[in-house]
């Protein structure tokens, strides 16, 4: 080292261990308090977007699930309304969609338990009060024959009240609701 630059290195080097030097020491604490705020923010949003994510996959499942169960609830009205051209086909054709249907109304109840059990409760609740009348209607449905006009098609009023299942169906609404809020970010 020169014999001129020595002297200036040394003065900031003891400027910077005494803490008094001038923009040397004041920048050091300023760019680790930057550092962490930006890393702060960085944290709390993608925590943020994490949790939106998450409530928004809960919220399309949990309608999912209302789909499948709806669908449930028309089937009835298929089996009333098969194809009398093959009998045998179509038997299959909604037998095979039944076995499907009851597939994933038993993913989305497994996966309501286990997601939010309150959520699984009522839909396990909303789900059994519907299989106590879909089922009978389906029976009835098979057995009556296959009208040929469009009046006909439709199964007895009295047979299936699917307006007794309204307050099943709202049940389940308000726990998915009452969910989705504690999944909600806390600063929204």
């Amino acid at each position: 080292m020169t014999s001129l630059a020595a002297p200036l290195v040394q003065s900031a080097v003891s400027s910077v261990d005494s803490g008094t030097g001038g923009g040397l020491g004041l920048l050091l604490p300023a760019s680790v308090l930057a550092a962490l705020l930006t890393g702060t923010i960085n944290l709390t949003l993608a925590r943020r977007r994490s949790r939106e994510e998450e409530r928004a996959r809960v919220r399309n499942t949990c309608a999912e699930a209302f789909k499948a169960y709806s669908e449930y609830r028309e089937f009835p009205n298929a089996i009333i309304r098969r194809d009398t051209d093959r009998p045998g086909e179509e038997r299959q054709r909604l037998l095979e969609g039944l076995r499907q249907l009851q597939a994933r109304l038993s993913f989305y109840q497994t996966w309501a338990l286990l997601e939010a059990p309150p959520v699984g409760k009522v839909y396990v609740a909303l789900l059994d009060e519907a299989r106590s009348m879909i089922d009978k209607a389906m029976r009835v449905a098979w057995a009556e024959p296959v009208a040929a006009d469009d009046i006909d098609m439709n199964l007895d009023p009295g047979l299936i009240d699917l307006a007794s299942l309204t307050s099943y169906e709202e049940a389940y609404r308000q726990a998915v609701a009452v969910h989705l809020d504690r999944l909600a970010p806390r600063w929204s």
